[in-house]
């Protein structure tokens, strides 16, 4: 922060200089803010994979149960109406 600093409290005609002999260090700051990024969305894709492929344990179980009821009530249906469509043709 000190090299902004520097540019901005220096006088006008001297802004153009001071920002020319800062180039170098303002790059590498540049460069180090780019890997910084790079490696913060890295980690953000991480923990997001990591969300989305962790199960969660709490209340499984009853999760389990209503889609195996669903299940069970889904093939019931469909038979009763096999049945009746079967008897209607008799």
């Amino acid at each position: 922060m000190q090299i902004f600093d520097t540019i901005a409290t220096s006088e006008p005609q001297q802004k153009l200089e001071m920002i020319n002999s800062f180039k170098k260090e303002m790059l590498e700051i540049e460069t180090a803010v780019v890997a910084q990024d790079k490696q913060v969305k890295s980690s953000v894709n991480k923990v997001k994979k990591a969300l989305k492929d962790t199960v969660d344990l709490d209340g499984l179980t009853t999760k389990m149960l209503l889609k195996y009821r669903d299940m069970l009530s889904g093939k019931a249906t469909s038979r009763v109406e096999y049945l009746v469509k079967d008897k209607g043709r008799s």
